[in-house]
């Protein structure tokens, strides 16, 4: 267990600048001996690390880049000019390195794992609610604005929106108002609608703007690197103490034999309830930017702001309970092959009781975390409402961390499951309904909507809070309608499917709580 805790990044370091051979032994001073000169060197040059890492990372993201253009560009839609392909490339590239940066920074800013995945998850959690999608520029608070100028994902999704909707196809001449001669384009119209910019120079200041932040978060990479120190207690061994009991020994009996010296890294001490905090505050503040009066819904842009605080709460703090779970459920697991070797453990009371904690510790997260959501939110006091959303979203964190169960228990180690799991994530995020609404989704792809549980909880979410409204949505260029019909025709959300949903969660729960019971079972991964 020596070691567990130990950076990855720091280890990676070492490897690569050929110190790892050295890893244990003190770096020394004047008065005391240590790594040799050129080794000392390499430790002070973070720079030399940090500088081959970033450049040699540019083609890797030029090709990745390259090929994800190629493969969606026209396949989706976009405007077939070939300028506005290798424009939208362009912007692909700056957001590609960007993040490459940011998330490098993250993880030398952490220096441990679990530090660097929970700082990893705020911050994309922060940029994604407050860059402009989830919640519309002009609907963020004044007190709030700032989030969204500092989110390298505004600038990015500013950079794409612009070179589509400003391409000819989209300029069709739309009136202004019904009381003025005065006419703008369709695109500008649908620009201005989520807050984005409407003039084509903004293209590349936005471009510009992510090459300066790739810049700014390669900079404070190599920063941490330089000036922060591990986290816990370093392992260490004094070369002198060492070489002189080998001598001691060589004299003695005339044989090769080196002491081995234990060492064991101080944990890091990480409680889930911490992300979840943390996550909260950002989740709230974006549930208060969903604009409900008394209850009611007015506009489009309302009801899809609505719409993205639940995805947002739903879809991360979820993915926090999956990814938070698997390393003690690895852990746990490595116990339990050593007590059932000893007659003490029976595996499926063993799986169940290990559910039965995680639903108590879920059950007070989830109600503490609705009272704040709900409240906040604007719905109305309507009891049978809150317990509706309680359940939703207590369903939803349990089947998310039985579904980081039941990766441990299908897989060798929490590092593989961690794998798999945002594999499948990506594909629950994508076909969750709010990205793209179901009635959009190509009907032979239809089918995976109903695959992923995110969806059947933001359609239980949303159905069960305004799907039975009869208030007025204005929708821009098109007649008002009731929030009902709007839910039903525009995103697929039925009410009276409402029943249905509700019985759909226990099925989510009850399929990872089996396969993962049956899993620890029947596999077992024990290395001997």
């Amino acid at each position: 267990m020596a070691g567990q805790n130990t950076s990855l990044v720091t280890d990676y370091v070492l490897k690569i600048l050929g110190l790892d051979i050295c890893s244990d032994i003190m770096v020394g001073d004047e008065m005391r001996r240590g790594i040799s000169g050129g080794q000392k060197k390499r430790v002070t040059t973070a720079w030399a690390f940090a500088l081959p890492i970033w450049v040699l990372r540019i083609p890797l993201s030029l090709l990745e880049s390259g090929i994800w253009i190629a493969l969606t560009y026209y396949t989706i839609g976009f405007a077939p000019a070939a300028s506005r392909f290798f424009r939208q490339f362009l912007a692909f590239f700056g957001i590609h390195q960007m993040a490459l940066s940011l998330f490098r920074f993250i993880a030398a800013l952490g220096r441990t794992q679990v530090v660097a995945n929970t700082l990893g998850t705020f911050t994309l959690l922060v940029v994604f609610v407050l860059g402009g999608f989830v919640v519309a520029k002009d609907d963020i608070k004044p007190w709030m604005i700032w989030g969204y100028y500092v989110s390298p994902m505004s600038y990015g999704q500013n950079a794409i929106v612009i070179n589509e909707f400003l391409d000819k196809r989209w300029s069709a001449p739309y009136p202004v108002s019904s009381t003025s001669n005065e006419t703008t384009t369709v695109g500008k119209i649908l620009l201005k609608t989520r807050g984005m910019y409407t003039e084509d120079h903004w293209y590349w200041i936005c471009v510009i703007v992510l090459v300066a932040f790739s810049l700014l978060f390669n900079l404070l990479f190599i920063t941490a690197l330089t000036y922060l120190n591990p986290l816990g207690d370093s392992k260490s061994v004094i070369l002198e103490d060492d070489e002189s009991k080998r001598q001691k020994q060589l004299s003695s009996d005339g044989q090769h034999n080196l002491k081995t010296i234990e060492m064991t890294s101080q944990s890091t001490p990480f409680e889930g309830t911490e992300m979840s905090v943390k996550n909260n505050d950002s989740i709230l503040s974006a549930a208060d930017q969903a604009p409900t009066k008394k209850g009611m819904v007015h506009k489009q842009q309302d009801l899809m702001n609505l719409l993205g605080a639940m995805y947002s709460a739903v879809l991360f703090l979820g993915a926090t309970n999956t990814s938070a779970v698997q390393s003690i459920v690895a852990i746990e697991r490595t116990v339990f092959y050593r007590e059932r070797a000893a007659g003490m453990y029976s595996p499926l009371p063993y799986a169940f009781a290990q559910v039965a904690i995680e639903a108590i510790y879920v059950s007070i997260q989830t109600l503490t975390y609705s009272i704040l959501l709900y409240t906040m939110i604007g719905f109305p006091t309507d009891v049978g409402k809150f317990f509706l959303f309680y359940y939703f979203i207590l369903m939803c964190f349990m089947y998310f961390t039985l579904y980081g169960m039941m990766l441990v228990a299908l897989t060798p180690n929490h590092q593989f499951a961690a794998i798999v799991m945002s594999f499948f994530l990506s594909f629950w995020n994508l076909f969750s309904g709010f990205l793209i609404p179901r009635t959009e989704i190509p009907i032979w792809w239809r089918w995976y909507y109903w695959a992923s549980p995110v969806a059947w909880t933001i359609y239980g979410l949303v159905s069960s809070q305004v799907g039975d409204k009869l208030d007025m949505v204005e929708i821009p260029g098109a007649v008002s309608m009731t929030v009902k019909d709007y839910l039903k025709t525009q995103l697929g959300f039925d009410y009276d499917f409402l029943p249905y949903v509700i019985v759909a969660h226990v099925g989510w729960v009850l399929l990872f709580l089996f396969v993962f019971a049956y899993g620890i079972k029947f596999l077992n991964f024990q290395r001997r």
